[in-house]
């Protein structure tokens, strides 16, 4: 006698970027070990990897996870984990060295519910080069923005990808041109001058992301303090 299939519930939530809503499982024990093994290796590549494949057999819709913003990406797995292993994730937090010397750590509790994408007030996708040439922005997916892990101080290199893939459209007049490769954008961005490139790295800097502030007061110093998680490493802390 074949064993019982099992009931597995289904939920719905929408894409930050698009507000399309989408229909999705909790993840069972097959994909929790999947990303138990890659958290378990400490690289971030290997934990983006594993939360695509989490969000690919567990999202029921037809969407790209390729195709997803970053902030997209990081939204969709909270939501699918609040689901999976329940709505509170248990964090340890510690005082910044440099403003406080007491070095103990403290255990907080953090309902995913109250994890919202914070979307700036500067937000266009727009931005006009030249008197006749703009260009037309798209934020870049996780797999992009996992090769840089600081975008503020990470290497050049690796800013011109980034900036390369988030460029959707160039117009020069009435003419509108879409057909580049990766290799070419790279190249075009390196003869844009400091202001024009500048703005591609603005847009990045101040894209939408997913944000929580933590507010706790010390057991050891009783010090009131604060700390600002970001993104899905900060919550795996």
């Amino acid at each position: 006698m074949p064993l019982p299939s099992l009931a597995t519930p289904e939920f719905f939530t929408k894409i930050p970027s698009t507000q399309k809503e989408i229909k999705f499982r909790p993840f069972l024990v097959k994909e929790e070990k999947l990303l138990y093994i890659a958290l378990e290796s400490k690289n971030n590549k290997d934990i983006v990897n594993a939360v695509k494949q989490i969000l690919h057999n567990c999202i029921l819709d037809d969407i790209d996870i390729d195709e997803l913003t970053s902030f997209d990406f990081e939204y969709l797995f909270l939501q699918l984990r609040g689901k999976s292993v329940g709505e509170v994730i248990e964090l340890i937090v510690s005082h910044d060295p440099e403003k406080n010397d007491c070095k103990h750590k403290t255990p907080v509790a953090v309902n995913i519910e109250d994890i919202k994408v914070n979307v700036p007030e500067k937000n266009t996708k727009t931005v006009e080069l030249t008197s006749d040439i703009g260009i037309e922005l798209h934020y870049p997916n996780i797999e992009k923005l996992s090769n840089v892990t600081n975008i503020k101080t990470d290497e050049f290199d690796a800013l011109i990808d980034v900036m390369a893939s988030c460029i959707k459209k160039v117009y020069q007049g009435d003419e509108v041109i879409t057909d580049f490769s990766h290799k070419e954008m790279k190249d075009w961005i390196l003869t844009m001058n400091k202001t024009q490139r500048e703005s591609i790295y603005d847009f990045i800097k101040d894209m939408p992301t997913i944000t929580h502030k933590i507010e706790w007061t010390c057991p050891a110093c009783g010090k009131d303090d604060f700390v600002e998680v970001r993104g899905l490493q900060g919550f795996f802390t």
